[in-house]
């Protein structure tokens, strides 16, 4: 028998306030199975185009959404062409974000961080191992649904001082395991001490929030003056998601609760507040694209995919690359980059 989950009317943009239309109906989670049909509307504000659930899952009823949804798999190898790959992002982040090298720098390394410039996904993914920050050693750092930890970790051995914040327990547990200073729960419930951070990141959490503009206020309170917000996000107006409609991998209802675009996202993060805001898309899209290629032609999706399918996706991600390039708002997600008033710490 299915589990109910209570829902709720979200009839108004919460970004502008607008009516909307009705964009998708009868959608079901073909990712993890959580029970019921969805809806998705869009904002009729062509200005604003938000895209979100109505009805919404009630507030006490969002767990039940991840009863089979993981956060903490680890998927790192150790092959030689892994080695290879870590050691030309050391050496990108080195050249780019001023990062310590883990393992020192040779002749081998700086040509494979040449070379790493060649594939517009790999390097995307380069950017996204360090959030787009540069190096400060010794500042502290705040990451919003850690998962795995991977991004703590790496964070942390490049002199990054680490907490997170996670809602998954066996999640938590592992990181408290590895040595990592992490909190169960969500962040405004956590209650962490005002102007705490030099950096907050998150990467696809946003759109699981139901209240998105109560977190990036949550989030400006906890910056020092001068701090950085990096978020990532699926992008509404993506290549992918014109392409394959309701079969878009990154409307994955019901868990993604909001879907924006650079322009909704950018004028929420403006009215709490953010100030230096840049907000593009990444070239992150292979697979994403691969995988809404196999959802419109299944009415499920395996995961991970294997094999034959990791080729399509490193020519997906070309495909993406140059759909940014025709257009830069075309990308499978956001990435958002802001920062809270006030003089650097």
């Amino acid at each position: 028998m299915e589990v109910e989950i209570r829902t709720r009317p979200r009839l108004h943009c919460p970004v502008c306030g607008s009516r909307a239309k009705l964009l998708y109906q009868g959608l079901r989670d073909r990712l993890f199975g959580a029970p019921g049909e969805w809806r998705l509307k869009k904002c009729n504000n062509h200005k604003c185009g938000l895209v979100w659930l109505d009805p919404m899952p009630a507030d006490e009823d969002i767990g039940k959404l991840y009863a089979t949804y993981y956060t903490h798999e680890v998927r790192e190898g150790n092959s030689l062409a892994k080695r290879l790959y870590r050691r030309a992002i050391d050496d990108y982040h080195g050249r780019r974000y001023g990062y310590r090298a883990l393992d020192g720098h040779g002749m081998l390394d700086r040509l494979l961080g040449i070379l790493l410039y060649l594939h517009p996904g790999a390097r995307a993914e380069a950017d996204a191992r360090v959030m787009n920050l540069p190096a400060k050693p010794g500042g502290r750092l705040l990451e919003i649904g850690f998962g795995s930890g991977q991004t703590l970790r790496r964070l942390q051995a490049l002199g990054w001082n680490v907490e997170g914040v996670e809602f998954d327990p066996v999640a938590v547990n592992n990181a408290r395991a590895s040595g990592l200073k992490v909190h169960l729960g969500d962040l405004a419930s956590l209650n962490l001490t005002e102007e705490s951070f030099d950096a907050m990141v998150s990467s696809h959490v946003i759109e699981h929030l139901p209240d998105p503009e109560g977190f990036l206020n949550e989030c400006r309170r906890l910056l020092k003056p001068g701090g950085t917000l990096v978020v990532y996000t699926p992008n509404s107006r993506a290549f992918g998601h014109h392409l394959f409609g309701q079969d878009w991998l990154n409307l994955d209802p019901p868990r993604h609760l909001h879907l924006f675009n650079s322009t909704n996202l950018t004028a929420m993060c403006r009215r709490v507040g953010f100030s230096d805001i840049s907000c593009r898309t990444t070239a992150r899209g292979g697979g994403v694209l691969v995988a809404s290629w196999y959802l419109s032609r299944s009415p499920h999706l395996n995961i991970p995919l294997r094999g034959a399918d990791r080729l399509l996706e490193e020519m997906a991600h070309y495909v993406s690359w140059v759909a940014c390039k025709f257009n830069n708002d075309l990308g499978e997600e956001l990435l958002f980059i802001a920062r809270k008033s006030g003089p650097c710490a």
